[in-house]
């Protein structure tokens, strides 16, 4: 504990103290000022100023990319979401005979119980089931109500006013939804080449994730589009695709692995159910330090205590009172965040 950040370097010449130099050096009265109190911490650990190159940025760190594949997968898995942006163009563009745009907006990765957690839209969504055949309906296409009006609108070559976008759709307006979601599976059969999808025979309202088999550790992928008409003002519509990972194994050359005996398949699918609505805690430890009691009781706004670590050293990631990873600073979302960079052991 040999560095400190000069606050003030005018404030005079600094006796180093003869005290224990761990945390404030010596108890602080009541009557010393904040600046006595630094002069004495800084007399105990020494000071410098802080060098340029010392701080650490927390940069934003990516947490949206599915964790199921590994680089040479994603790969692949990234070269299958441009072919399918392209087909759902080309779709869009010969059913409505106008110049469509999609682009990739976000793929995240999910469990189905994450996902059945959710509450319920505010509106009725719309939702179209695909599957290898109708008996295994493992995707979802979902429309939002209000993206649902407008398209359907453009088809009939009609306007929807603001007043309207919180109606249902009428019968002819369901049908010409059903021909719009049917252009996304399409997409889907045509860029995936391993398998013939099909689409459930109506659309449905239900909850996001009416998905047969749909178990808590299934890992869902979830890829959001969004579409408008070439040259247009209006904005962008997105659209929801949720299928199982494991669809997506054989586009990546990702080679199944075959079940021992399905009751032993079944027993572990149990247990890893139980086990992943377990909580744990998880908490990022900065640094620590120790004090004395009646240093804590002399303690007041403005103190400044010197922790244990350098500013360039890994901060420690603790789950259930363990040291599991080492970790560095990050933000997502607005918040403080960490990024793993070396795993101690395994949970």
């Amino acid at each position: 504990m040999s560095e400190a950040v000069s606050q003030n370097p005018s404030a005079g010449d600094v006796k180093p103290c003869e005290q224990n130099p761990i945390g404030l050096a010596k108890p602080l009265g009541h009557s010393k000022s904040t600046m006595e109190k630094i002069k004495v911490l800084l007399g105990a650990v020494g000071s410098r100023k802080i060098k340029g190159d010392d701080n650490i940025e927390a940069t934003p760190y990516d947490w949206s990319r599915p964790k199921c594949f590994n680089n040479e997968e994603l790969d692949k898995f990234n070269g299958f979401i441009k072919k399918l942006v392209a087909a759902t163009a080309k779709n869009f563009s010969s059913l409505y005979s106008k110049d469509f745009e999609v682009a990739e907006d976000s793929i995240t990765q999910h469990f189905a119980d994450e996902l059945l957690r959710q509450p319920p839209a505010e509106r009725q969504n719309y939702y179209l089931a695909f599957g290898t055949d109708q008996n295994d309906l493992c995707g979802l296409i979902c429309i939002e109500a209000e993206t649902a009006l407008l398209w359907t609108a453009q088809l009939l070559g009609d306007s929807i006013s603001k007043d309207e976008l919180n109606r249902e759709l009428l019968p002819l307006e369901k049908t010409l939804l059903m021909d719009i979601a049917l252009l996304i599976v399409k997409a889907i059969a045509k860029c995936h080449k391993h398998s013939d999808f099909v689409a459930a025979e109506k659309l449905i309202t239900s909850k996001p994730i009416p998905i047969s088999d749909a178990d808590e550790t299934k890992k869902i992928c979830k890829i959001t589009l969004n579409i408008k008409q070439a040259n247009s003002k209006d904005d962008a519509k997105s659209i929801n695709i949720l299928m199982p990972c494991s669809i997506l194994d054989s586009v990546v050359g990702k080679k199944s692995k075959s079940n021992n005996k399905s009751s032993d398949a079944n027993d572990s699918k149990a247990i890893l159910a139980h086990l992943n609505n377990a909580t744990v805690s998880a908490t990022a430890q900065l640094a620590k330090m120790s004090l004395r009691f009646e240093e804590v009781m002399e303690l007041g706004a403005g103190d400044v205590l010197v922790l244990d670590k350098k500013i360039d050293e890994p901060i420690d990631l603790i789950i259930e009172d363990k040291m599991f990873f080492k970790a560095k600073p990050a933000q997502a979302a607005g918040k403080y965040a960490v990024v793993i960079t070396e795993p101690l052991c395994r949970p």
